[in-house]
């Protein structure tokens, strides 16, 4: 089964668009994991891939360089982490099937108010 929820509020700031996201996704039945602070200043800058095919792993790093390891240790099938300010996504998809979205990007107007765009869903095996 697939349990989804795809959020978009308009002239809000951080605060309010992550409250309502967190009050939707609850309604839902959904854990929210943004966490405000690493949010807007993350402890680490990435944006990093890979994806399993044939037994390797490609890794896609920031740089555009891929990169062939042997995937027989791969923990899943594919994973996106990112993380810059107002911008992350974490994607997981597991060699049963199953996988985890979750996209969350703000865009200021100004310098408190703006857009934020949501999304979340998963997905048994």
């Amino acid at each position: 089964m697939i349990y989804s929820i795809e959020i978009t509020r308009k002239n809000v700031t951080v605060a309010e668009f992550l409250w309502y996201v967190k009050q939707q996704s609850q309604k839902k039945g959904l854990d929210c994991n943004i966490d405000r602070d690493e949010f807007e200043k993350p402890s680490r800058e990435m944006n990093v891939s890979y994806h399993v095919k044939d037994g390797i792993k490609y890794v896609h790093r920031e740089n555009g360089q891929t990169v062939q390891f042997d995937g027989t240790d791969a923990a899943c099938k594919s994973e996106v982490c990112k993380s810059m300010p107002y911008d992350s996504q974490t994607y997981i998809k597991n060699f049963d099937g199953s996988f985890y979205n979750e996209i969350c990007e703000f865009t200021f107007y100004d310098e408190k108010r703006g857009v934020g765009y949501y999304y979340q869903a998963n997905k048994d095996a």
